[in-house]
């Protein structure tokens, strides 16, 4: 094709029609031109399509992400408020100086079991550090959801910092336990049972003092895995939205 131009250019330079050269130079040169915006204008759109459809992958993974999120902050908030209203519930029976109750034991058992078992463990935003890592934030379009999502995560790190400040602050707490607790475990089935001395315990104002700073630290692992739930569904609202917009 390119041997075919060029032998009419020069048949057009012997036979002396210079005007029609040029006219016919400028002809080509405006093909040329208009078969390079044609390349870029298909290529282009090449790399939108695949953008796109990297965007609505990178949606539907951090959908998946605040799912699994949503659900472990559930169930832990779910724990933290069975063990605050057992606290709670604890030392109403220490406040009153009373027998026990079959039933008032139990929940004095659990709680001596489980007031130190401070679980904070959530899911990582592995999509979004991987697009942060990647520069490819910005195939999350909506400038909200980008600007929540940093913000969810941020609180995410700053909630795990505070509760392994709260876990270590129980555990270090725990020995106000040692005056009137003991530990037994059944080596064949594992089960951990404390013996203790409740009217003893409910004597002592000091031990119900410290007792009672517990529940203020399982309050704040209630209130942030609500806190992390109910903003971990607004941005999986806002995603959905999205996915459909993008998908349209």
């Amino acid at each position: 094709m390119i041997k075919f131009f060029r032998h009419i250019r020069k048949s057009l330079l012997s036979e002396g029609k210079t005007t029609r050269y040029f006219k016919y130079a400028a002809g080509e040169i405006i093909l040329v031109v208009i078969g390079i915006l044609i390349a870029l204008s298909i290529n282009n759109w090449n790399e939108t399509r695949k953008a796109k459809i990297r965007s609505i992958e990178y949606h539907e993974r951090i959908a998946e992400d605040l799912e699994r999120i949503i659900k472990t902050s559930e169930n832990l908030n779910a724990t933290a408020k069975k063990v605050l209203t057992s606290i709670e519930y604890t030392l109403k029976l220490l406040e009153g100086n009373k027998e026990l109750s079959t039933k008032d034991k139990e929940v004095v058992d659990y709680v001596l079991i489980w007031m130190s078992r401070f679980n904070y463990q959530f899911s990582e935003l592995s999509t979004y550090e991987e697009m942060k890592s990647s520069g490819d934030l910005g195939l999350i379009y909506d400038k909200n959801i980008r600007r929540d999502l940093v913000n969810f995560h941020d609180l995410i790190v700053s909630v795990d910092g505070i509760f392994n400040r709260l876990g270590a602050t129980i555990a270090s707490e725990q020995t106000f336990l040692d005056k009137y607790v003991t530990s037994k475990v059944d080596p064949e089935t594992l089960n951990i049972t404390s013996v203790y001395n409740f009217q003893e315990m409910s004597k002592d104002k000091t031990f119900i003092n410290k007792f009672s700073r517990i529940a203020v630290h399982w309050r704040g692992n209630a209130f942030f895995t609500s806190r992390i739930q109910k903003d971990a569904k607004k941005i999986t609202d806002q995603i959905k939205t999205e996915l459909k917009q993008i998908n349209d």
